[in-house]
């Protein structure tokens, strides 16, 4: 016989695990509504997703494009399929791909076919919809704003002119109330363009000429995959020590391709990876260029040198461990402009020192380690024009053992004429509220330099992109002969905007 006391307690202990379930489902239903909420609420009032369809902004940001890898020298570089269109009724996304091939914007191979390349997605930006309530826009920052034509249309672009100031494009550089606007370390670094790295060099042949090269030849540094090494302890011929620095020169040899002449020297050019042969650039020559290297200094007493010129002016970037110094120079005799003590983590032995010189804007910029060891140095105004060189920068040491590894170079944007509606032959006058607003894919891009009216009121700010988020490549699937594409995440791609 069955105790019914017994019979209620099993009963009670059976029914309190389904109570339970019961419970822990509601309670996921509601925090997953709560934060549906909160999701809601947060895009609603603070941060929004926006996704770049074209690419006014390459190579900082990607809108629709192709992802290539360059045959020769295995250099990754975006290829874009859609650009700006005026007063075009057709959605970016479903702009038909074009046939027109690729140019590696490292090595100049090409064409490349990319036709049978799938398109991966643009950019997706998460946008601070009240960073511009908090703060006025900064000149170089990039923004999110509303198409002053087509209001519900989004457009991304750098800020450049801010209200009251008087902008013009000139040869290329930005010039606010008759003067040169130089670029601060972060803009610079956030806007420079690839121009080669030596990290991808291609084989001999197929028209390549190897771009750093030794002088003077009897003082050999020697050439790895991986970096150039130095032996400090050079003599002559007769067993004297060698006391002239032995250089590593940089030259921009052009490739050749089929059926062309042998490749030729030419100076660096404002050429996109990104565009495709159809909207090549007129090939602009550069100046503002900027080296960046890794320097391991393993033993000796005398210095590492980078020197550089804009065609205008040359300057020397001197680290001189024996002094316990770096030192800028400049002029012909040269002066020193710039010094500053080395600080100990430079000076052990074998330690990696990341340095960067640049000459963007006239100025002369270094870093050691990522900081600023003394102020940039503006150059004093130029009598005449300068023919950018063919030659413009070189590194070299003497009197040390030293190893010079992850060598790259890099240019700053070329400002083009656009349609050369605003700021262009005569300098343009921004009222309160106004800015003038530029993409970094300048000879692509539709901006304030070819709007019929080139000021862009404050009222059409969105916000300030801060993250690209959910970047995405495409992935592939095989149903028998057949093949199909699919979004795959690309967290390698997830980046903070500058």
């Amino acid at each position: 016989m069955t105790n019914p006391d017994t019979h209620n307690a099993t009963a009670q202990h059976a029914a309190s695990p389904a109570v339970d379930r019961g419970g822990g489902v509601r309670q996921l239903i509601e925090a997953l509504i709560c934060l549906s909420l909160a999701v809601i609420l947060f895009r609603a009032f603070q941060v929004e997703g926006y996704m770049i369809s074209t690419g006014s902004m390459a190579p900082t940001l990607f809108g629709f494009h192709k992802r290539v890898v360059c045959p020769s020298c295995r250099f990754p570089f975006a290829v874009g399929d859609v650009t700006d269109k005026p007063d075009s009724a057709q959605s970016a996304a479903d702009e038909p791909r074009r046939s027109a091939p690729a140019f590696c914007p490292n090595c100049g191979q090409g064409p490349i076919d990319v036709s049978r390349i799938p398109r991966s997605q643009g950019d997706q930006l998460l946008v601070h919809k009240h960073a511009f309530l908090i703060a006025s826009p900064k000149r170089w920052e990039v923004a999110v704003f509303r198409n002053p034509y087509k209001p519900a249309q989004a457009y991304v672009k750098r800020v450049v002119g801010l209200p009251g100031e008087s902008i013009q494009v000139i040869d290329g550089d930005v010039y606010i109330g008759g003067k040169i606007c130089r670029k601060h370390l972060a803009a610079q670094r956030a806007m420079r363009i690839p121009v080669y790295d030596d990290s991808f060099r291609p084989e001999h042949g197929a028209g390549w000429q190897d771009r750093w090269t030794a002088e003077p030849a009897r003082i050999p540094w020697t050439v790895t995959a991986d970096c150039f090494q130095l032996d400090g302890k050079q003599t002559d011929a007769t067993g004297a020590d060698i006391q002239e620095p032995a250089w590593m020169q940089y030259r921009h040899w052009v490739r050749s391709r089929d059926r062309e002449p042998p490749p030729r020297l030419s100076p660096v050019a404002d050429v996109y990876g990104y565009n495709r042969a159809d909207n090549m650039s007129s090939g602009h020559t550069i100046r503002d260029l900027m080296l960046s290297v890794t320097v391991q200094i393993q033993r000796g007493d005398g210095q590492f040198i980078v020197q550089m010129t804009d065609g205008d002016r040359t300057v020397s970037c001197v680290i001189d461990p024996a002094q316990r110094e770096v030192r800028l120079l400049s002029g012909r005799p040269a002066k020193i402009i710039r010094r500053c003590p080395l600080a100990e983590e430079f000076l052990e032995a074998g330690r990696p020192l990341h340095l960067e010189v640049s000459l963007f804007d006239r100025q002369a910029l270094v870093t050691l380690n990522g900081q600023l060891p003394f102020e940039p140095w503006p150059f004093p105004q130029s009598p005449g024009p300068a023919s950018p060189s063919t030659s413009p920068v070189r590194f070299g040491a003497r009197g040390l053992n030293v190893a010079v590894s992850e060598v790259k170079l890099f240019r700053d944007v070329f400002y083009t004429r656009g349609r050369g509606v605003n700021g262009i032959e005569e300098a343009y006058q921004l009222g309160d509220n106004e800015y003038f607003v530029l993409g970094d894919n300048s000879p692509v891009s539709l901006d304030s330099r070819s709007w019929s009216d080139g000021a862009l009121s404050g009222r059409l700010f969105i916000g300030k992109p801060f993250l690209v988020h959910l970047p995405s490549k495409p992935g592939k699937i095989r149903f028998g002969n057949r093949h199909a594409y699919f979004r795959v995440p690309d967290f390698s791609r997830i980046r903070y905007i500058r």
